[in-house]
């Protein structure tokens, strides 16, 4: 199965909200888009929050010069997920570069994906999911993960404007900032900036398992004032008032 169009967080919340959490799954995508950091989140939703380690964590990574994974490892990790979990009442084993598995170990780990046991969860990372075994792939909820997207850098005028904004959205006093000094593609860039910040907060909220339905409703606002302002060219003062419109 495929979750294409779906974001780590999207995917978390649905999975978790649902009651329908795969004890398989498949992270692929280009290396640096957040599957290492998503296969963290999963776990401590169901772990708990942790530090460096937890003993019912497990990575297994290449290994060598060859940076492959060999068959013994993999026994090894199938072997533990047969065991009751030491401290919480699940296991997650995580399978980074698990392209690079060889056949034989990708054979060897076909059994316990079929049939996982109730307590253990296992998620494989690979920049491309065809370069596992179909068998593989089939057994496994496949997530696609996306590049991060890279913010534009703020113009420096901007920059202030941005923190007494955000000040003033988190309940931190100050007085609003005058987007009556702004053109439209001023006052666009610093709500789109502002959008980024908020949507950040929103997607940890959700990966901890906290109520992010306020910075949802606020992420909401901010988008739709941008789009006032760049889309049907709305005075950058009337989309920034129209926002406590809309909140109430």
């Amino acid at each position: 199965m495929s979750l294409a169009s779906a974001t780590e967080p999207e995917f978390l919340q649905k999975a978790f909200e649902k009651g329908r959490v795969p004890h398989a799954m498949l992270f692929s995508g280009p290396a640096g888009a957040g599957q290492m950091e998503a296969a963290r989140s999963f776990a401590e939703r169901l772990l708990g929050p942790f530090g460096e380690a937890h003993p019912d964590f497990y990575v297994l990574q290449p290994e060598g010069k060859t940076r492959s994974i060999p068959i013994e490892r993999v026994r090894e990790l199938t072997g533990r997920a047969a065991l009751r979990p030491l401290q919480a009442r699940c296991s997650v084993f995580v399978i980074d570069e698990a392209h690079q598995m060889r056949e034989d170990a990708q054979s060897a780990l076909l059994k316990t994906l079929e049939e996982p046991p109730g307590h253990a969860y296992f998620i494989l990372i690979a920049p491309d999911a065809g370069a596992l075994m179909a068998t593989v792939r089939s057994r496994c909820q496949t997530v696609h993960f996306r590049p991060a997207e890279t913010e534009p850098e703020l113009d420096a005028e901007l920059v202030p404007m941005a923190g007494q904004a955000a000040a003033f959205l988190d309940g931190a006093g100050g007085c609003p900032p005058d987007f009556s000094k702004l053109d439209r593609d001023e006052a666009g860039r610093l709500l789109e900036h502002l959008v980024r910040q908020y949507r950040a907060r929103m997607v940890e909220a959700a990966a901890k398992g906290a109520d992010a339905e306020a910075a949802i409703a606020l992420v909401e606002r901010l988008a739709r004032a941008k789009e006032r302002i760049t889309g049907q060219f709305l005075n950058p003062k009337l989309a920034w008032d129209g926002l406590w419109i809309d909140a109430e």
